[in-house]
């Protein structure tokens, strides 16, 4: 049995093609039969879902990383979570302050 690769938190803005799977939280722009657009205030990106999405809900997306015939990237939905009573400000500011820290820590770690 072959494990899956750890689902990587990320803001849209930053995913990578290097990323095989990442945890994006946003709020649903569109949504149509088969996909929906998620915007998370530093990008958007398309999701690829067998799942209707309700447009305005806030949501986690956990999936694969993939890139489009155009060159975009999107992402393939393994799970989808509501997240309507996540403070999404909040969220993004402690988002922010992490990802500070492990700048700072991996500094420090290189000085030694």
């Amino acid at each position: 049995m072959s494990k899956r690769t750890p689902a990587v938190d990320r803001r849209i803005n930053e995913i990578k093609l290097e990323d095989r799977r990442v945890r994006v939280i946003g709020v649903v722009i569109d949504s149509r039969p088969g996909m929906c657009i998620l915007d998370d205030g530093t990008g958007s990106v398309r999701v690829r879902t067998n799942r209707e999405v309700e447009t305005g809900k806030l949501i986690r997306v956990i999936g694969q990383v993939s890139i489009r015939t155009d060159g975009e990237i999107e992402i393939d939905a393994e799970f989808i979570q509501n997240m309507d009573k996540l403070k999404f400000d909040l969220y993004k500011e402690v988002y922010n302050l992490r990802k500070k820290f492990k700048s700072v820590e991996s500094k420090l770690v290189e000085e030694g």
